[in-house]
């Protein structure tokens, strides 16, 4: 039989094997091809396509035998043979052998196309994104179960239709044809879409369009994949609405301000309108925080924005400049008499009590007000003037408001000075004290001394402690002056002592800020 294979341009390479031990043995090399007799002393052909039934092999089966007959060839058939030859007929051998190598393959192919189908069938019932499949015409042929599980139409109820079905109106016409017509010319479309769920809703989708053509080159089908993106459109939503809001109030944050001043003064410019600008700054809102914390701290904000976003107009812009400022920007129909107004509103509806964590507060505010264009022409300006004007309202006893005025602009620079000043008095050895003798007017005794502090200014001269004490607490150097005091007055006690000059106590004035200091005894 290798002969006459040969000569029909067969290569081959084979193993003889008389037993089912050996025969099983064979199978685990894998073998192209099974030649049988129907009838061997140790075995049998039955048997051995019963083996190859149990071992679950692809592996075509032909029988050469002289003496089957045609029920036990037809049998064999049934159980699995692909042929049979006999023996007194070799001539039919090599080309039952080709065909049975050629029907091998074909089943092969059909198997790993027919896997492929499966693997593809389980990608399109399994995967997350929608796929949608239309016939040259554009309808629907197909759908998947994301599909259903996305727009909420179930693959019957979209059989036949166009998927315009899911036409949101959320874009114009000429949006779908430079859709139709890149899809048309390149074979596929990838974008972002607005469509419409069965139940109304609308929501964005990401969705990659390909056209499926046959072996001619002409379109059969369309494609679509889509993701619904909701979920990232709400997280970029969210980004961006932190990135110009604040956190705690929700209100527009110190870089939306700005954008909409900046907006807001070119349209004044264009139309000759007037803007009022309201700075506005908690009284003593830190020992809410200091003695209530910060969550207290918190709910306060929160209670003072929601009051006053109940009067102010749609066209005003309120926003949180950071810690406890605020700035109200008016906007139309406005001058100094709206401001005013305002203002007086702004200050008498958060002078009232509110109840936060069981405590009863009253929180008080000073306004600042600038005018646009009377005041300044761009926002750092009316901004810095509407912040000075507030000061000034502090000074001058809180819970009020004040308008910008040039002097206090002057004011301003002159306290810049005097606190860059004051920050260099110690290192440049400016400060001085000044020791007042306390007497027992009964006794004439020394009672003992009390130091005060000077500031010797090199161009202003001596300065009162009354003029820089309370600026050098605002600015927070108060407890460098302080030691500084103590370790000056100490020094000179002991100075008086080794020149045996008795004095029976110092007295030195000390801040509040400097008793709330720990460490003040260590000192």
């Amino acid at each position: 039989m290798a002969l006459r294979l040969r000569d029909d341009g067969i290569d081959l390479d084979y193993t003889r094997v008389q037993g089912e031990v050996a025969f099983l043995e064979a199978l685990t090399n894998h073998p192209d091809l099974i030649l049988c007799d129907w009838h061997l002393p140790q075995f049998s052909g039955q048997r051995a396509l019963s083996l190859l039934r149990q071992q679950n092999l692809d592996i075509p089966f032909i029988i050469v035998s002289g003496g089957i007959g045609e029920e036990a060839a037809i049998d064999a058939l049934r159980q699995g043979a692909n042929d049979y030859v006999l023996k007194d007929r070799p001539a039919r051998l090599g080309e039952a052998v080709k065909r049975a190598l050629i029907d091998q393959k074909l089943r092969d192919a059909h198997r790993i196309a027919e896997e492929k189908l499966r693997l593809a069938d389980r990608a399109f019932q399994n995967t997350a994104e929608g796929i949608t499949v239309t016939d040259v015409d554009g309808n629907i042929v197909s759908t998947n179960p994301a599909f259903e599980a996305i727009t909420g139409y179930s693959n019957e109820e979209v059989m036949g239709q166009n998927p315009r079905i899911l036409k949101s109106g959320h874009h114009k016409d000429s949006f779908y044809r430079d859709m139709w017509n890149t899809l048309l010319k390149t074979g596929h479309w990838r974008g972002e879409i607005w469509n419409r769920r069965k139940n109304g809703d609308v929501f964005p989708e990401w969705l990659t369009i390909s056209t499926v053509k046959d072996s001619d080159g002409d379109i059969t089908h369309f494609v679509g994949v889509f993701t619904d993106i909701s979920q990232i459109k709400e997280a970029q939503d969210q980004i961006n609405f932190l990135a110009h809001h604040d956190a705690l109030t929700q209100l527009p944050n110190r870089a939306l301000f700005r954008e909409r001043f900046q907006h807001a003064l070119m349209h004044a410019r264009r139309e000759h309108n007037s803007i009022a600008l309201l700075f506005l700054d908690l009284d003593r809102f830190k020992t809410v925080n200091d003695t209530l914390g910060h969550p207290v701290g918190d709910e306060v904000l929160l209670e003072v924005s929601r009051r006053m976003n109940r009067i102010i107009r749609a066209s005003d812009t309120l926003a949180r400049l950071g810690g406890d400022e605020f700035v109200l920007l008016l906007e139309e129909q406005t001058d100094a008499q709206h401001a005013v107004v305002v203002a007086r509103k702004l200050i008498d509806l958060l002078s009232k009590p509110m109840i936060i964590s069981g405590h009863e507060l009253v929180v008080t505010a000073s306004v600042g007000i600038t005018l646009y264009p009377d005041d300044g022409e761009d926002p750092d300006m009316l901004i810095r003037h509407a912040d000075r004007a507030m000061y000034e309202a502090k000074q001058q006893g809180r819970n009020t408001y004040r308008f910008f005025t040039q002097a206090l602009s002057e004011g301003a620079l002159e306290r810049l000075v005097m606190e860059n000043d004051l920050r260099r008095a110690i290192s440049r050895n400016q400060l001085m004290l000044h020791y007042q003798p306390i007497v027992n007017l009964q006794t004439r005794q020394l009672h003992g001394i009390e130091a005060l502090v000077r500031w010797q200014h090199p161009e202003q001269g001596l300065i009162a402690p009354g003029l820089f004490i309370e600026l050098a607490e605002e600015i927070g150097i108060i407890d460098e002056i302080g030691q500084w005091v103590l370790r000056s007055a100490c020094n000179q006690l002991a100075s008086w002592d080794r020149d045996n000059f008795k004095v029976p106590r110092i007295s030195v004035n000390l801040s509040v800020q400097q008793i709330d200091r720990e460490g003040l005894v260590d000192l």
